[in-house]
């Protein structure tokens, strides 16, 4: 018998090692369902023997039980092992949060066991609807609610989350027998807790207002009093989403709280998950990921994902928009149109994607979240869609004789740490303190494609002469340079073209004035006049080379110097703090004793707005507009104009306002509002948050009648995304010798709102087409055609990033596991169109890059950007190479367009995230009997 014992023993202990082995392989244990079958009993276990997915079984003493591993023994008997592996990743960590001593809200708690480390300022006051620094008083709310659900079969603990802080160690807890101890109960929590899984250092502390509903006269003072935007300090340990037991997943749904504070609208609106609600989507979580439809109807619409296990935050994004509105319904706490129910599937995404996706930077539609990480103030904790390193293994040896008979057995358990995880996630990860020329590709053609920086030849030394193909965001060219990368926030993507200074063949002249707003408000090119920004109604320095606000320290930063904030793709321009320019700029007439020198010209730009339908302009209705105003200096009457593009609800296209009124809600100086010109409605289904080219051309000293006095034009890709752009050239009929620019004015480029950050304006250009109004009007076409042409975004095949080096923690031979990363293609169809916010369409996908892709590939420390490979990564696959030290480089693909395709959009790289293990293996955390 002692022989037996003996062998069972040496049976778990090899289980062990096999199941760390196959673990530091990437191998799937199997995780489903595991928390309810002790070892001993399973069926099913982990690293199970079998084929086709059914389990093989041995009799133990007349039951079947499943195995994972056997070998024949002698007289006919089996030795073998049964496997149970938990992923600590699955289950909520106890020592989240500080774990040190220091004091930070004064109150004499030290933190390690303070269960709400108060954020003492004036915008939030302590202990205030949960707002407060680094994690403890989340997980406090969170182990609170868990020990509620009836999974655990606990009594009532009403104060078990601050219980389980109050009596934290320092350092945090060893092992949950001291869990289970400050909790007064010897109950098994392992299910559930655990005391050592991966902790993300990476994400954001939320910053969301505490309040439920925020007055519309509070709104200019609270968002001044937002605190600036930063790394949660201790970080936040995620939960494998994919493995989560339903009573965790309904402790990390249960009571999240956000605002849809973007800018899109110009109040926030309040979201949150109530018990019920959090219950239905666990329930969605655990029958999706397993491949069940989360409720019936589920497959009846065709842009809801197939059921499966959620392998990107794409798939994850799209499962949240499809519980909308059959689970998530009803979610709107205000009278105010926003999100919708929309705004609620945001909310599960803000709360668990661990990526920050600024709402507060227009980001493309693709990029869109309507509440975004920072718009938080009832949080949990971020989800992670794979084990992130950590496991508890249990181990039963078994020895059986020929009859099934068990002649001894043995269980072992040991937690390790199997591998450890590298993310790069911030514009500070990708940029590494390099400068430009090293870490960028240069786009191949100049003369073909400008891309963002090909103006300033200090971005080029000893390059070939041409702009950058691929840009980091969030912060403009000029903050990087600078040093300030934004450490909270950041992502990959092309970089936007610059227009041309160069008119297309048949056009009489070039433009007088060109402003690419690469990296600072100086214009670009001017002919004959001024190119730096003159004054303002705000006082805007008469030049400003540079960035006047730095992103790297917030998003939320003074109201004086956030209008004007420069981005890679372009400028928030706003009314409180905007460019001026001289109205020198603008083209002199080319008629004998006009008296005026300004009558005809074109104006072209590239929007990107937030367009929605609603209330027209005289009824009170938000705006969506760029503005050029002509101020007079000391004018008040006639002699002032303002022209207005972009989108007035329900309007699109320009406004003409020449008259002495003086009121209305527009807050400039001498501002003139009556005889407004428009579009009609038929534009109004432009997606949102694309770009679009508008240009207007006019030519008021023309006979009146002739059809040249004004013109605008819009092109973007209509709702239908067909090949043909949305379009509007009908005239407007203004009074002929109308002054537009006068001699003596300030030209300023601005938002028509203080409040609005909906929009980013790029590549405004002025141009002057000749006198003679047919050919000048073909000609502003011909140049309308072919800016549209050149599109935004690098059309190359070559654009590429390379990373800095990493370093796997010195480790001379570590092993390199695996890569996972985050992207996002314009072929991907979205529910959260923003388009159409109050219905559920898809989003509409910009045929011309339905081939865009990423490829990425390893490469050695030494490498430059176009060397040689080491291996091309795929999604989770195994890379298994010695690699202490390395480069990624992540290429953009954009195939099969033509220099005559718009492109409008971009592919989006957001984070990457390796799996490696160091040269001793896995790190043993603890072993022996249960």
């Amino acid at each position: 018998q002692r022989a037996n014992a003996t062998r069972a023993l040496l049976l778990a202990r090899s289980g062990l090692e096999d199941a760390l082995a196959r673990l530091s392989a990437g191998q799937d244990p199997g995780f489903a369902d595991l928390e309810a079958c002790p070892v001993r009993q399973a069926l099913r276990p982990s690293f199970f023997v079998g084929a086709g997915g059914t389990p093989a079984t041995l009799p133990v003493d007349g039951r079947p039980r499943g195995y994972s591993g056997a070998l024949m023994a002698s007289a006919g008997g089996r030795n073998a092992y049964s496997l149970k592996v938990e992923d600590e990743s699955a289950k909520i960590n106890v020592n989240g949060g500080f774990l040190d001593s220091e004091d930070r809200d004064g109150d004499g708690i030290p933190d390690f066991r303070d269960p709400f480390v108060a954020d003492l300022t004036p915008a939030f006051p302590a202990g205030a609807n949960g707002i407060g620094r680094g994690f403890n008083g989340q997980l406090a709310r969170i182990l609170g609610i868990l020990v509620q659900q009836p999974e655990l079969n606990l009594p009532a603990l009403p104060t078990a989350g601050t219980d389980i802080l109050l009596n934290r160690p320092l350092g945090g807890y060893r092992s949950l027998a001291q869990v289970q101890a400050a909790l007064g109960m010897a109950v098994d929590l392992s299910p559930w807790l655990t005391v050592s899984s991966w902790v993300d250092a990476k994400v954001v502390h939320p910053n969301g207002y505490p309040g439920e509903i925020i007055p519309e006269t509070a709104w200019s003072e609270l968002k001044k009093a937002r605190l600036p935007l930063r790394l949660e300090e201790a970080g936040r340990p995620p939960v494998n989403l994919n493995a989560a037991s339903r009573p965790v997943l309904v402790a990390l749904i249960q009571g999240l709280r956000g605002n849809s504070w973007h800018g899109l609208f110009p109040f926030p609106h309040v979201y949150e998950i109530p018990p019920a609600l959090a219950a239905q989507v666990a329930d969605a979580i655990a029958a999706f990921r397993s491949g069940k439809d989360p409720f019936p109807g589920w497959a009846s619409d065709p842009n809801r994902p197939l059921p499966g296990p959620l392998s990107s935050w794409g798939d994850f994004s799209g499962f949240c928009d499809g519980l909308v509105p059959t689970l998530i319904s009803g979610m709107v706490l205000t009278t105010r149109r926003d999100g919708g129910d929309l705004g609620g599937a945001a909310l599960l995404k803000a709360n668990f994607d661990p990526n920050t996706h600024l709402n507060k930077q227009a980001p493309d539609e693709l990029m869109l979240y309507w509440v975004d990480k920072s718009d938080l103030n009832v949080w949990s904790t971020e989800g992670s869609l794979y084990p992130t390193g950590t496991f508890t293994v249990a181990c039963v040896g078994r020895v059986l004789g020929a009859d099934g008979r068990l002649l001894a057995e043995r269980v072992l358990t040991g937690a390790a740490q199997v591998f450890s995880l590298l993310r790069q996630t911030s514009q500070k990860d990708f940029t590494g303190g390099r400068k430009f020329q090293d870490y960028l590709s240069y786009s191949s053609d100049e003369t073909q494609w400008r891309t963002t920086g090909a103006s300033d030849p200090s971005w080029k030394a000893g390059m070939k002469p041409a702009g950058m193909a691929v840009m980091t965001y969030p912060c403009p060219p000029t903050a990087v340079r600078a040093g300030n990368a934004a450490d909270f926030d950041g992502a990959i993507a092309l970089s936007t073209v610059e227009s041309r200074n160069t008119p297309p063949q048949g056009a009489a002249a070039q433009p007088f004035f060109l402003h690419h707003f690469d990296d600072a408000w100086d214009a670009g090119y001017g002919v004959g006049s001024l190119v730096t920004p003159g004054p303002s109604q705000a006082g805007y320095p008469a030049s400003d080379e540079h960035l006047q606000t730095d992103p790297a320290v917030s998003v939320w930063p003074d109201l004086g110097q956030e209008p004007s904030t420069l981005y890679p793709d372009g400028a928030h321009a706003q009314n409180g703090r905007s460019p001026a320019y001289s109205t020198a700029n603008f083209p002199s007439s080319l008629s004998a004793g006009d008296p005026y020198p300004s009558n005809h010209g074109t104006i072209s730009y590239w929007l990107k707005s937030f367009l929605q339908s609603g209330t027209s302009m005289s009824s009170g209705g938000m705006t969506s507009w760029i503005h050029f105003s002509c101020i007079h200096p000391g004018a008040t009457d006639a002699d002032t104009q303002v022209l207005m593009a972009g989108q007035n609800r329900p309007l699109l296209g320009m406004v003409m306002e020449n008259s002495d009124s003086g009121d209305g809600p527009f807050p400039l100086p001498a501002f003139e509002r009556a005889a407004t010109q428009h579009l009609g409605a038929s534009l109004l289904r432009q997606p949102g948050l694309r770009w679009m080219l508008v240009t207007l051309h006019f030519d008021t000293d023309e006979a009146y009648g002739q059809g040249y006095d004004m013109h605008c034009d819009v092109r973007a890709f209509p709702q239908d995304m067909s090949p043909d752009p949305l379009s509007y050239t009908a005239p407007f009929d203004l009074s002929h010798g109308l002054d537009l620019f006068g001699r003596a004015a300030a030209f300023i480029v601005g938002s028509q709102l203080p409040y609005n950050t909906n929009q980013v304006m790029d590549e405004l250009a002025l141009c002057d087409f000749g006198d003679v109004g047919s050919v000048a009007l073909q000609n502003s076409t011909d140049w309308t055609t072919a800016r549209y042409q050149d599109g935004r975004y690098y059309k190359g095949d070559d654009g590429a990033f390379l990373s800095s080096v990493l370093d796997l923690g010195g480790d001379a031979r570590a092993r390199l596991l695996s890569a996972r990363w985050t992207e996002y293609l314009p072929r991907e169809s979205r529910q959260e169109a923003v388009s159409a916010p109050w219905g559920y369409p898809a989003r509409k996908v910009d045929p011309t890059l339905a081939l865009a892709r990423l490829e990425l590939d390893l490469l050695p420390p030494g490498a430059v950007l176009q060397g040689a490979a080491l291996k091309t990564l795929g999604q989770g696959a195994s890379i298994g190479l010695p690699l202490p030290s390395f480069r990624y480089r992540v290429r953009f693909r954009t195939e099969g367009i033509t220099p005559s395709d718009p492109v409008l959009e971009t592919p989006w790289f957001d984070d990457i995230t390796f799996a490696w293990q160091g040269a001793s293996g896995p790190r043993v955390l603890s072993w022996g009997a249960p």
